[in-house]
């Protein structure tokens, strides 16, 4: 529900850290859905996103989810601890 809420918000801004926060946030909900199309190209987009960010820190906190694999126990505490990351970037 939070996620949803963040989405809706962030996708009023079209710069690249709210489109990041989108995709992340599309991982996150659709990552052990059956919609396995939509999936692999939102993390594409994620991936791409957090690259072209060029943030160390960002970059270790987007691999620790994506080894997670949305297996560990704080999955969805990563994904708000990325979120507040990005969001603090100016």
């Amino acid at each position: 529900l939070y996620l949803r809420l963040i989405d809706s918000i962030v996708l009023e801004d079209n710069d690249k850290q709210s489109n990041l926060i989108h995709y992340i946030i599309q991982v996150a909900i659709f990552w052990d859905t059956k919609n396995t199309i939509f999936f692999s190209e939102t993390l594409t987009n994620a991936n791409n996103l957090v690259k072209e960010l060029g943030n160390e820190g960002i970059q270790q906190q987007w691999n620790s989810i994506v080894a997670c694999d949305k297996k560990c126990p704080d999955f969805y505490d990563k994904i708000f601890g990325i979120i507040e990351s990005i969001s603090k970037i100016e």
